[in-house]
C-alpha cells in the first residue's frame, strides 16, 4: 500500500472471505470495500493511514497456498502495472461527481426528446393504418415501422450507455461514503456479498440488491436519492425496451393493417410508460441538483461562521 525507492513496505492481505473461486479453483475474484484507513504508509518515519494531497501507490499480488519443488513460485502473479491513489478531499469528490451527473442528465434529456417524437409518430402510423386505404398503407407502413425500430436500437442504447455513466456516480458517492448513513454501509454490504458469491456484472448486482434496501431507501438523504434514480435508470435500461422492440417488429411482420395497428398500438403503451418514467428520472434528477445546491449553502454559511469565530477568537486575544 506505499512505496517508497521502489520498495513496498506494507502488505494488505485479503483471505477466503473477500474471494469467490471460480470452476476448479483455477481463479479467484477478489471485492472488498477499503476505508482509507485500511491503508498505511511510511510518513516522516511513521506508519500512518493516507491524508488528504497523499499519493499512494498499489501494487496487486495474487498467489495461492500450494507448494512446489521448484525454486520459484509459479502459484504466484503480479498485475502488470501500478495503481496510483490520490487521495482528495470529499468536496473535490463532489463537484466531479455532480458534474458526470449533469452531463448523464443532459444525456437522457435528449433521449426523452427522441423518445416524445417517436410516440408522435406511432400515433400518426397508427391513425394511417386504421384510416387509410389498404393499398397505400402496407408500403408506406413498413418504412415507418423499420424507422422506428432503428429509433428503438439506438433510445436502448442511450439508456445503457445512460446508466453506465450514472453508476459511475452512484459508486462515486457509495464508495468514497459521502454520505455517512446506514443506507450506504448496506449498500456496500450487500454489493460486496454479491461480487464475492455471484459471477455478473457490478450493474447486475445492484439492480438484483436496490429492492432488498428499499426499507431504508429515504429520499430526504443524498445515498437515498441517488439509489431511487439508480433503480429507475436500471429499470427503463433493462426491462422496457425489449417489449418495444418485439412489438414493433410484430407489426412489421403483420399480414394486414389491423394485425399491425393491434401490435402499434401495445408498442405506443409501452412507449408512454417508458417515457413517463424517463420524465421522472428527470424529475429526480433536477431534485437531486437543487439538494446538492441547498447543502453547498449550508456548509457555504458553516465556513463562514467557522471564520468569523476565528476572527473573533483573535480579536479578543
Amino acid at each position: 500500500s506505499a512505496q517508497r525507492d521502489g520498495e513496498f513496505e506494507h502488505r494488505l492481505v485479503f483471505g477466503p472471505e473477500n474471494q469467490r473461486v471460480g470452476e476448479e479453483a483455477r481463479d479467484a475474484t477478489v471485492f472488498s470495500a477499503l476505508r482509507l484507513s485500511d491503508l498505511k504508509i511510511s510518513k516522516d518515519e511513521k506508519t500512518t493511514s493516507p491524508q488528504i494531497g497523499d499519493r499512494v501507490f498499489l501494487k496487486l499480488e495474487a498467489s495461492d497456498t500450494r507448494s512446489t519443488s521448484l525454486e520459484q513460485d509459479p502459484n504466484s502473479t503480479v498485475y502488470p502495472s501500478l495503481i496510483v491513489l490520490n487521495v482528495r478531499e470529499g468536496p473535490e469528490i463532489e463537484r466531479d461527481l455532480t458534474r458526470s451527473q449533469i452531463r448523464v442528465k443532459s444525456q437522457i434529456a435528449r433521449i426523452e426528446n427522441g423518445m416524445a417524437t417517436k410516440l408522435d409518430a406511432l400515433s400518426v402510423l397508427i391513425s394511417q393504418l386504421e384510416n387509410s386505404t389498404p393499398a397505400i398503407k402496407q408500403e408506406a407502413a413498413s418504412e415507418v415501422i423499420h424507422n422506428l425500430i432503428s429509433s428503438s436500437a439506438l433510445m436502448a442504447s442511450g439508456l445503457n450507455e445512460a446508466t453506465r455513466g450514472f453508476v459511475r456516480v452512484f459508486d462515486g458517492y457509495l464508495f468514497n461514503r459521502l454520505d455517512d448513513s446506514n443506507l450506504t454501509e448496506s449498500l456496500i454490504s450487500a454489493i460486496c456479498a454479491e461480487h464475492q458469491q455471484h459471477e455478473g456484472s457490478h450493474l447486475e448486482f445492484i439492480a438484483r440488491i436496490l429492492p432488498a434496501q428499499r426499507a431504508l431507501i429515504n429520499d430526504s438523504e443524498a445515498m437515498g436519492k441517488l439509489a431511487l434514480i439508480m433503480d429507475l435508470l436500471l429499470d427503463s435500461a433493462r426491462k422496457k425496451p425489449q417489449p418495444i422492440d418485439s412489438a414493433l417488429k410484430e407489426a412489421l411482420d403483420g399480414e394486414n393493417p389491423q394485425e399491425r395497428a393491434k401490435q402499434l398500438h401495445i408498442a405506443r403503451n409501452l412507449q408512454k410508460e417508458l417515457l413517463a418514467q424517463i420524465r421522472r428520472i428527470l424529475e429526480k434528477m433536477e431534485d437531486w441538483e437543487d439538494f446538492q445546491d441547498v447543502i453547498q449553502s449550508l456548509k457555504d454559511i458553516i465556513e463562514l461562521e467557522k471564520g468569523l469565530q476565528n476572527r473573533i477568537k483573535k480579536i479578543a486575544k
